[in-house]
């Protein structure tokens, strides 16, 4: 029998999503946060799932504003034959490259602060076809207090221009990453 592998990606969405609020959940409350993230330690580098695994890397430009892209050797768009519609999907890989905004923290504790942030950008898929999308991006990165480090959940709607037109609703992406 196999395995449905767009019911398994939404399987292991949703086990991150609980591990982060449980992590959340878990933490102490206490006095006024002072993340490290974003405040003298700019540039985070680590990993991100959903779109496919991959290299993530945030830079803090302000208190507020950031850019943020990734790089993935995997899969990553949407290939739908059905009702007449078609997607873009490759096989070599995608890059992307988004403009984020910052919210106020959702939670501000003496270990962790939760920011919200959403903004938009493109992505380029590669692979036998070329590829090419518009996004927009709402997420929230529990950044912990005592390390330099931020973890991080998104909603990604995308409209591929690209390499077949259409409208992808349902993406999710996911990580974590080290600041310096």
């Amino acid at each position: 029998m196999s395995r449905n592998p767009s019911s398994c990606n939404a399987v292991r969405r949703l086990l991150a999503l609980c591990a982060t609020l449980l992590a959340i959940l878990a933490l102490p409350a206490g006095a006024e946060a002072a993340s490290k993230v974003g405040n003298g330690r700019n540039l985070g580098i680590g990993i991100e799932g959903g779109r496919g695994p991959g290299l993530s890397i945030k830079y803090f430009g302000g208190p507020k504003t950031a850019y943020q892209f990734g790089l993935s050797g995997s899969s990553y768009g949407y290939k739908h034959r059905g009702y007449g519609k078609y997607g873009y999907e490759s096989g070599l890989g995608w890059l992307h490259a988004d403009l984020l905004s910052h919210g106020p923290s959702l939670v501000n504790q003496a270990d962790f602060e939760l920011p919200w942030y959403a903004g938009g950008g493109i992505d380029l898929g590669l692979g036998g076809d070329v590829g090419v999308g518009v996004h927009g991006n709402l997420g929230v990165a529990l950044q912990l207090n005592a390390f330099p480090i931020d973890v991080f959940v998104e909603w990604i709607p995308t409209l591929w221009v690209v390499g077949g037109f259409g409208f992808d609703f349902g993406r999710a992406n996911g990580g974590l990453r080290f600041y310096l």
